[in-house]
């Protein structure tokens, strides 16, 4: 009888330690998983914060990149674009400031202030500014070229320009608000102009050969 006592309490304790060794692995097991979900999750966590800068970063760059070639585009103008800008604003009067060696020339100042405050004010004035800065800049830089490299071509032109100087001086004391005011008096500045420059020339020059 105590033999078998003895062999029932040991398989009774194999039993029971086969029980804890297993209930013990289980719980082994289960913590070592949930410990390594915590750090995976952790780890999971740390990338997506250290990733989400990046990716912002990342985005920005990439934005500013396609948008900044997209702004620089329809900022800036084709040269064809900025010569019609340039032409249809008048630009810059290349004979007189050829002439009188620098823009900040009171005559060249009295051209720009006309050109701006009076003719670009009416839809009248802006086509004639269009018209006649075609025809202007045909030849304007040619002949600024040789007033730099000719002086005395550069005084032949001072004097030759003073009389119209002189007829767009008037200008300054007239009043130019209206389509009406700007074509009459640009119609009569051309008919003065056209009289100081072919009619009275063609005068002197008749009465000169009549007595000769």
């Amino acid at each position: 009888m105590s033999e078998k006592k003895i062999k029932t309490s040991s398989i009774i304790s194999i039993i029971v330690s086969v029980l804890i060794l297993g209930i013990l692995g289980s719980a082994q097991d289960i913590f070592s998983v949930e410990h390594t979900g915590v750090d995976n999750g952790g780890s999971a966590i740390e990338e997506e914060m250290m990733e989400d800068p990046m990716k912002a970063t990342e985005e920005a760059m990439e934005e500013e990149m396609m948008k900044d070639p997209m702004e620089e585009e329809m900022m800036e103008d084709t040269p064809a674009e900025k010569s019609t800008n340039s032409q249809t604003k008048g630009g810059g009067c290349l004979i007189a400031t050829a002439t009188y060696d620098s823009e900040l020339a009171p005559q060249v100042q009295q051209l720009r202030e006309i050109r701006d405050n009076s003719l670009l004010q009416t839809e009248s004035g802006s086509a004639f500014m269009e018209s006649f800065n075609q025809f202007y800049y045909s030849f304007s830089p040619t002949i600024a070229d040789l007033e730099r490299e000719n002086p005395v071509f550069k005084e032949i032109v001072k004097i030759s320009i003073t009389p119209l100087l002189s007829s767009l001086s008037l200008l300054n004391y007239v009043d130019m608000d209206s389509e009406s005011e700007v074509l009459g008096y640009g119609i009569s500045l051309i008919i003065l102009n056209v009289g100081m420059y072919f009619v009275a020339p063609a005068i002197v020059i008749h009465r000169i050969k009549k007595y000769v």
